[in-house]
C-alpha cells in the first residue's frame, strides 16, 4: 500500500541528488537482489556502491547529453528514478540502466509513471526504441515490464552492475521496447510490480 501524502512529481536529477539516488538504489537493491547478489555485498557495500557510481555519473561532463534521469518525489522525498543511457546500443538503442521505487510505493503507479515520463523525454529528442537488463530470477520486475509491453529479446549476463568486481555475473533477460510510442498509448489500467 502506497505511504506517500502527497501528489508525485517528476523532473530531471541534479548533482545534488546523488546521495539520495545512490540511498534508493541502494535500499532497492537490498531487498530485490536478496539471493542473487551476496548478502555480505548487500549489507556492508551496497551504499558505498551505488553512492560512487552516481558520484562519478554526476561527475560525467557530458550528463546531459549522454543520460536521462527523472525522479519522483512527494513531499520532497524521493519516491522513485530511472536512469537511461542514450543510444548505449547500436542494435538496441538506449539503455534503461535503473528503475527503482521506494518498496512501500509498489503498485502505485509511480514505475510505471517513470517508463512514461522516460519515454516521452526520448521521444524529444528523437529517440524511438529502449531496451533493459532484468535479471532472471527477477520475476516481479519482469511482469512489470510485460505488462508495459516488453518483450523479452536476449540473454545474458550481468557482471558489470556493481562497481564491485568481485560479485558474480548474474543470468539476465534483455527486454526491449522497438515502439516507444507503444509503451505510452498502451498502457495496463493497473500497474503491475512496480
Amino acid at each position: 500500500m502506497p505511504t506517500h501524502v502527497g501528489a508525485v512529481q517528476y523532473r530531471l536529477a541534479r548533482v545534488a541528488d546523488a546521495a539520495t539516488i545512490a540511498a534508493l538504489h541502494a535500499a532497492s537493491w537490498q531487498v530485490a537482489y536478496r539471493g542473487m547478489f551476496p548478502d555480505d555485498f548487500l549489507d556492508n557495500d551496497a551504499v558505498a556502491d551505488r553512492l560512487k557510481v552516481w558520484q562519478e555519473r554526476f561527475a560525467d561532463p557530458d550528463l546531459e547529453t549522454k543520460t536521462i534521469t527523472i525522479l519522483a518525489e512527494s513531499d520532497g522525498e524521493l519516491m522513485g528514478f530511472a536512469h537511461t543511457i542514450i543510444d548505449e546500443d547500436a542494435t538496441y538503442g538506449t539503455l534503461l540502466d535503473n528503475l527503482h521505487v521506494r518498496r512501500t510505493e509498489h503498485r502505485s503507479g509511480i514505475g510505471t509513471r517513470l517508463m512514461v515520463e522516460t519515454a516521452e523525454h526520448l521521444a524529444t529528442l528523437g529517440r524511438s526504441t529502449l531496451y533493459l537488463w532484468v535479471l532472471e530470477d527477477n520475476d516481479g520486475a519482469r511482469a512489470f515490464y510485460r505488462a508495459l509491453g516488453g518483450e523479452e529479446c536476449g540473454r545474458g549476463s550481468v557482471a558489470d552492475g556493481p562497481s564491485n568486481p568481485a560479485l558474480p555475473a548474474v543470468p539476465s533477460l534483455r527486454i526491449c521496447w522497438p515502439r516507444l510510442d507503444k509503451l505510452s498509448l498502451d498502457l495496463p489500467d493497473e500497474p503491475a510490480a512496480i
